[in-house]
């Protein structure tokens, strides 16, 4: 038998991912753009996340892990914010500037 309904054209396989656009106050190069990810991707399943999600030709993808902040609540107890990661992506188009800088 065979349904009526159509069969999705493609189909991605991501668990929930964090991934957010971050505007930095450093200047990068017009093909850069760096995002805010989940301490788990690596760079390979963040090249294939922008890839398959955004189609985004993605040339280079360089992290680091960033330490969350100490924050102190009204009564002077302290708490740590979440570990994140930062992922600088250099894709093969010139970004627009209003995605990179920090306004």
């Amino acid at each position: 038998m065979t349904s009526r309904f159509k069969k999705p054209t493609e189909e991605h396989e991501f668990v929930s991912h964090e991934v957010l656009l971050m505007r930095s106050p450093k200047p990068y190069d017009d093909q850069t753009v760096c995002f805010r990810t989940s301490n788990h991707l690596s760079k390979l399943e963040i090249k294939q996340y922008m890839q398959k999600l955004y189609n985004m030709p993605v040339l280079q993808v360089n992290t680091f892990r960033k330490q969350g902040k100490i924050m102190r609540n009204d009564d002077r107890t302290h708490y740590r914010k979440k570990d994140w990661k930062k992922a600088i992506v250099t894709v093969d188009y010139e970004v627009d500037s209003e995605f990179q800088k920090h306004v």
